[in-house]
């Protein structure tokens, strides 16, 4: 599916079982980027004892550029080494066909790229061995995103902007207190989930949802630069950021 002369980069590859399959089979390169030493150091050894190319990286996939190239297989699920994977190949998609092949590992992957036809179109379908969540591999064809402001979408400024020193703003009711509250959460804190049939926000580390449709409402996206210093401190190092009445 991939032709001879090009790539497929394995992200998060474990120990680089692709790379393997690959040379043993004569197939298009398969290079492995992993984020773990041990499993990197380990699989260089192996393939150094087979006699196979050594195609597999150290490399930080929540932070690292991704190299240039055209096709990626992906196994594991949705957070922050996601988010910052897919707003990559969203921009590398302005200047190229780039193509992401997805195995299932959490159930969590295949069914959020989907809500998001606009932008990853599948292409193919491979039958999967394992079927422990979805019983294909999925190919996509990565189309440019189209730039838009979080009042039009937010679920689409999400995808390219979720790393931006940025501030949301929720508004709810607080039947106790009877009064309105205002809820501010830096952005690096929220991971744009699927939840009860529609979109949600889940509060890295704390398995804390908010249904800015419906009770918890997102009433703006702030720069973090608005606040004072001692409240950026707190939006920065605190997951669910401060309350107020204000």
């Amino acid at each position: 599916d991939i032709p001879a002369n090009e790539v497929l980069y394995d992200l998060g590859a474990g120990y680089s079982r692709g790379s393997f399959v690959a040379n043993a089979l004569n197939l298009p390169r398969c290079i492995g980027l992993e984020y773990v030493p041990e499993r990197v150091e380990h699989t260089k050894k192996r393939l150094v004892l087979f006699n196979y190319s050594n195609n597999i990286r150290l490399f930080n996939l929540v932070e690292e550029k991704l190299p240039a190239g055209r096709h990626f297989y992906l196994y594991f699920p949705k957070g922050k080494a996601f988010n910052h994977i897919i707003s990559q190949l969203l921009d590398m998609a302005r200047q190229d066909k780039i193509y992401l092949y997805v195995a299932e590992s959490h159930g969590d992957v295949i069914e959020y790229l989907d809500s998001f036809p606009g932008y990853f179109q599948v292409i193919n379908q491979f039958p999967c061995s394992i079927k422990r969540h979805y019983p294909y591999i999925n190919k996509y064809l990565i189309k440019p995103p189209t730039p838009v402001d979080w009042e039009i979408c937010f679920e689409s400024w999400y995808l390219m902007n979720h790393d931006q020193k940025m501030v949301a703003k929720f508004e709810y009711f607080d039947h106790q207190t009877h009064s309105t509250v205002n809820w501010y959460i830096g952005l690096g804190h929220l991971e744009l989930i699927h939840y009860a049939g529609d979109f949600a926000l889940q509060v890295y580390l704390k398995n804390r949802i908010i249904e800015y449709r419906r009770d918890e409402k997102l009433i703006e996206v702030l720069e973090l630069a608005q606040f004072t210093p001692e409240e950026q401190d707190l939006l920065l190092s605190t997951p669910l950021g401060f309350k107020s009445n204000d």
